[in-house]
């Protein structure tokens, strides 16, 4: 049976829950990066960041796994708040899926099983999802990079070998988050490329503050991806060692090539297929514009 969640705010209104979902790849260090230094300043407007470190042991897996009692969850979350609390924000790319779930043709697959499990959890809340999406041209090598940091060493034939990437539509994703709501949810679409340009266009939604009023990090991109010689030198060093030593000697050349400003970006596809895919993305924008002109931020 499920409970209601049971925190309610001084005024005892609706909690408001607000989800960064990333996706994977699209800033979303940077943005956590903000949140947890800000913790302080959000606190001052009744409005509490679960930090990521906080976050991924413990609390993804409730929102995830849905061996967990949902009522488990709620208890769980309810011990973290209190009256004065007015608004809670997330910020786990993960929640979406993790990036390994592509090797095995499961990219984003688990998405509805867990945006149902949200709206359960917080069933007295007023939830709203932030989803930014990002050229499927840039996007999939860049998940790819994330890939080989965590897990085995694959080439990028072999990493899409099972994926017919023409499949995957940032439209059809957002279709399975929508069609789990409830009728207090709420879903605002972000594009990559227009936010890195100005990231208020995400805080001042997400936390009712301009990034100015925020403890800023001037470096936006926080981690990034390994470039071109990286990925072939992490090829040579996974045939000569266990996948951890390999990844930690390659990260030290990236990070080395970085301080020099040398490398070249990581750019897998050809001109062909890198302008087929950003044609379709493209499109696709045009048509979200058009199904969802009232979240789409840009």
């Amino acid at each position: 049976m499920v409970n209601e969640f049971k925190i309610y705010t001084t005024n005892h209104d609706k909690m408001e829950v607000k989800i960064h979902l990333g996706a994977h790849k699209t800033a979303t260090t940077y943005v956590q990066t903000v949140l947890s230094a800000s913790a302080e300043i959000l606190m001052q407007s009744e409005t509490f960041y679960l930090p990521l470190d906080v976050m991924r042991p413990k609390y993804t897996r409730l929102l995830r796994k849905p061996e967990i009692p949902i009522s488990e969850s709620q208890v769980e979350f309810e011990k973290l708040l209190n009256p004065k609390v007015s608004t809670l924000l997330l910020s786990e790319e993960n929640l979406l899926g993790y990036t390994k779930e592509i090797v095995k043709g499961r990219l984003y697959k688990t998405t509805t099983r867990t945006v149902k499990r949200i709206r359960e959890i917080f069933n007295d809340c007023k939830v709203t999802f932030f989803l930014t999406i990002r050229d499927y041209a840039t996007f999939f090598p860049s998940m790819y990079c994330e890939y080989v940091l965590h897990n085995q060493f694959i080439s990028f034939e072999e990493f899409c070998s099972n994926q017919n990437l023409l499949e995957f539509k940032w439209n059809n994703l957002i279709n399975k988050i929508q069609d789990q709501f409830g009728a207090d949810m709420h879903l605002n679409i972000f594009i990559y490329e227009e936010l890195k340009e100005d990231f208020d266009m995400f805080f001042k939604p997400f936390t009712n503050l301009c990034l100015s009023e925020l403890v800023k990090n001037d470096n936006k991109i926080v981690r990034p991806s390994f470039n071109s010689e990286s990925i072939e030198f992490l090829e040579i060093l996974s045939k000569k060692f266990n996948t951890q030593q390999a990844v930690n000697i390659a990260t030290a050349m990236h990070n080395a090539l970085l301080k020099e400003g040398v490398g070249s970006k990581f750019l897998p596809f050809n001109n062909e297929d890198e302008n087929k895919l950003h044609t379709r993305y493209l499109a696709d924008i045009s048509r979200l514009r058009k199904e969802n002109s009232q979240t789409l931020f840009c």
